[in-house]
């Protein structure tokens, strides 16, 4: 004779039907990765303004990580420095883009024939970092979303020819990556959840079918094992709680002296042209950024339209990347470069 379950064992069921169904959503769920985000000038989305060469300047990430981690953080910054690079520049050709020049911090690169070349002076390469380094913040903090005419101490451009500039700034931080994601744990207590569900429900129905002893043997079975994982896990959390928080090292990927040319800056403001808004003042991401926790970055980029200084497309964008691994990065380089409008 087949069963048919009364009102509270409907609901039991209905209970475990939706905590199934919660924790298979959440299975498929990590880290959240974002879009891709960008503002453009409408002429340049548009194509009405062409532009098909870029130069990029030194890619100036302030880089830190947790103590006892044996990372170099100035070792890891140079790396990014390099990696770095060539990533934006293959991501920047995928839309349409020619590099003409890669500008390390002494204004030098590599021209198309191989020979070493000057693109701009060392002061000059470190002002415009240091104006372009505090632009997002402006740009994040006006009204309207029309991009900000940024300040330029130097002409860009000038010894390449190139169509535009790219400057790379932001932060990363390497902290513990090898714990549990937060919803990774949320899914271990669901699942816990629904389990104590089917078991209730599967003692009832036993009970009525005078089945008992198979059913909830096995799945009590498994109840056991889950709950000696949920201790782990529980071990796990408290054991990253208990983490004692030092010094945190610090390193940034281009020169530190950028933070002391305010002045040098302003003063250079006359040769600047056009160039009205701006920021006087270099973020203090190691501040405002995590100092604990799993490893992310803040990546920004600005593109200058090198013959009127003005902004073409800007992007900027937190990611759950680690700066120790590279395929992480080169992610979240994709995704940035990937709001800019191809040409």
């Amino acid at each position: 004779m087949r069963h048919v379950p009364g009102s509270r064992e409907r609901q039991i069921l209905s209970l475990a039907s939706i905590a199934a169904l919660v924790a298979s959503s959440l299975a498929g769920c990590g880290e959240t990765w974002p879009g891709a985000r960008g503002l453009a000038d409408p002429q340049f989305l548009g194509h009405g303004r062409a532009v098909e060469t870029v130069d990029i300047l030194p890619i100036d990430l302030q880089v830190w990580t947790t103590p006892g981690r044996g990372v170099d953080p100035e070792g890891l910054a140079g790396s990014l420095q390099q990696s770095m690079g060539g990533m934006v520049s293959a991501q920047l050709a995928r839309r349409g883009y020619r590099v003409v020049a890669q500008i390390d911090r002494g204004g030098r690169y590599v021209a198309p024939d191989g020979a070493p070349a000057v693109a701009m002076a060392p002061d000059d390469v470190m002002r415009t970092a240091y104006a372009l380094s505090s632009y997002g913040t402006a740009q994040r903090e006006s009204e309207g979303g029309a991009l900000l005419v940024p300040f330029l101490p130097a002409r860009l451009g000038a010894t390449t020819g190139s169509d535009a500039t790219l400057y790379v700034g932001g932060w990363a931080f390497a902290g513990v990556d090898n714990g549990p994601s937060k919803a990774g744990k949320v899914l271990k207590v669901v699942l816990i959840v629904g389990l104590v569900a089917v078991v209730a429900a599967a003692v009832v129905v036993g009970l009525k079918d005078g089945k008992h002893g198979g059913a909830v043997g096995k799945v009590a079975e498994g109840a056991g094992k889950v709950a000696t994982g949920a201790v782990r896990v529980a071990g796990t959390v408290m054991t990253g709680v208990a983490r004692t928080t030092g010094r945190v090292a610090l390193a940034i990927a281009s020169d530190p002296e950028l933070f002391y040319l305010t002045v040098d800056t302003i003063d250079a403001f006359a040769r600047a042209g056009t160039h009205v808004d701006y920021y006087s003042v270099r973020p203090d991401y190691y501040a405002e950024g995590p100092h604990d926790g799993r490893s992310a970055m803040l990546l920004e980029m600005t593109l200058i339209d090198n013959h009127t200084g003005r902004t073409l497309w800007h992007a900027r964008q937190r990611f759950p990347a680690s700066p120790e691994r590279p395929q992480e990065v080169a992610r979240a380089v994709a995704t940035a470069v990937s709001s800019l409008p191809p040409q």
